[in-house]
């Protein structure tokens, strides 16, 4: 007597073809959406920290010229067009109130300088030891003219003591429409810098006003 089998077929669980190509498409746009998420965030925290880092730098040199300022009088400031400041620091002050003047001179201006393998603008401080006359210092105060002050070309009297890179305009201005104390006149500086990597908020500026000090006045 024949014997028959009787075979049962069991359907494997899987997906199709076009199942398969569907997740993988859902896939794909779902990390190029993560990723360019991802990408904003890491470009916007890059921006943030070199603009911290930008914005600390200038702050330190704003900190810095305001103290040659503080540290200085009137007689002393040579402010030749706008952009280019000598600084002559108060040495002392005698019992009689004259001020006598160190023998040295702090020089702000913008110039273009190698940073990191690049030429950029930068605004540079440098330490002048000599008078524009080349007579030796007796303490009193020397002003400079644009002539004398076109010449210093870093010469061997002078030098660089701060480089600020990036900044895009310096400006140091005597303004009149101030109203004045007893102490002294005002100046008045701004530091414009630029990031150029940022995609917003690319521009800084920094102004500061300065009281500077008279015979008498502390």
């Amino acid at each position: 007597m024949p014997v028959f089998a009787i075979v049962k077929f069991r359907r494997t669980v899987g997906f199709t073809l076009l199942e398969v190509l569907v997740g993988i498409f859902l896939t794909g746009l779902i990390l190029t959406v993560l990723l360019r998420v991802a990408g904003a965030t890491y470009r916007i925290g890059h921006e943030e920290i070199q603009r911290g880092a930008l914005e600390s730098s200038t702050l330190m040199a704003a900190k810095k010229l305001e103290q040659d300022l503080m540290n200085s009088a009137p007689a002393g400031l040579s402010l030749v067009g706008g952009h280019s400041l000598l600084v002559q620091p108060v040495d002392s002050v005698l019992p009689s109130g004259r001020i006598v003047f160190a023998s040295r001179f702090e020089y702000w201006r913008l110039a273009q300088t190698t940073v990191e393998g690049r030429t950029q603008q930068c605004l540079v401080r440098s330490e002048v030891t000599t008078r524009p006359d080349g007579d030796p210092f007796d303490g009193s105060a020397t002003r400079w003219t644009a002539a004398q002050v076109a010449g210093l070309g870093g010469g061997a009297g002078e030098r660089p003591s701060l480089t600020l890179a990036g900044v895009t305009k310096f400006e140091v201005t005597n303004p009149q429409d101030e109203t004045r104390t007893l102490i002294g006149p005002l100046v008045a500086f701004a530091i414009e810098m630029e990031l150029p990597i940022a995609a917003t908020r690319r521009n800084l500026r920094l102004q500061r006003t300065v009281l500077l000090r008279t015979p008498g006045g502390g």
